[in-house]
């Protein structure tokens, strides 16, 4: 990273966490919405004025995501030109036999097949990228690495700044090794060699494009 880029040093605190996430949306689109963040996350609804906002949670958290619904609200078209702003948000799973269920769950869902625009190893993760009815785009990913020092060390690293963007793979063969090897309770069952092969990015070289469409 550039000097210029690198602030001092604060005298206030960092955060703790970074607590959740509020979408706004359209009256009409507001079902779609919750539905949409209920089926990918898994989520539950902590508290619903309905037809107007919802807070949904995955976790101990009170809510993660936030969905509300404003009146006269202009929806971008599919064929308007990228604005500034925010790109994506990501959700890191335990594991990738979690991250394999997640692509499956979605893939084969009764109301409609859900499949990512891309499919991506990093490097520091291995991520599947999805789009809301919106077009936001939603990351869920697993870490690569076993520690956060190994995955800082590698982004400081020759192999990432050849290619920061990463190598795509088919999330079907993918899923499908993975989940060959899952236990009978749903937990992972690869071993510790095999979830380095399956982590282990291939090296194809300098790269610093996104997939067309991506955004």
């Amino acid at each position: 990273m550039s000097s210029d880029l690198q602030s001092p040093k604060q005298s206030h605190p960092s955060p703790a966490k970074l607590a959740h996430a509020v979408f706004r949306t359209t009256p009409d689109r507001y079902e779609v919405m919750v539905n949409f963040y209920l089926q990918t996350l898994n989520a539950s609804i902590r508290h619903e004025d309905p037809g107007k906002i919802a807070f949904l949670s995955f976790d101990e958290e009170h809510h993660r995501i936030a969905i509300v619904a404003v009146p006269g609200l202009i929806v971008p078209a599919p064929d308007d030109l990228p604005r500034a702003g925010l790109d994506h948000i990501a959700f890191t799973y335990k594991n990738l036999t979690q991250l394999a269920q997640l692509y499956v769950s979605l893939r084969d869902r009764q109301n409609g097949p859900l499949k990512p625009i891309w499919s991506v190893n990093h490097g520091p993760t291995t991520s599947l990228y999805y789009r809301d009815p919106q077009g936001i785009k939603i990351e869920m990913q697993v870490d690569n690495f076993g520690t956060m020092e190994e995955a800082d060390a590698y982004m400081k690293g020759g192999e990432f700044a050849e290619n920061p963007m990463g190598v795509e793979f088919d999330p079907d063969e993918w899923s499908r090794e993975i989940l060959a090897k899952m236990k009978p309770d749903g937990s992972e069952g690869l071993s510790v060699e095999e979830i380095k092969r399956l982590s282990k990015r291939p090296d194809i070289g300098p790269r610093s494009s996104l997939p067309p469409g991506f955004i």
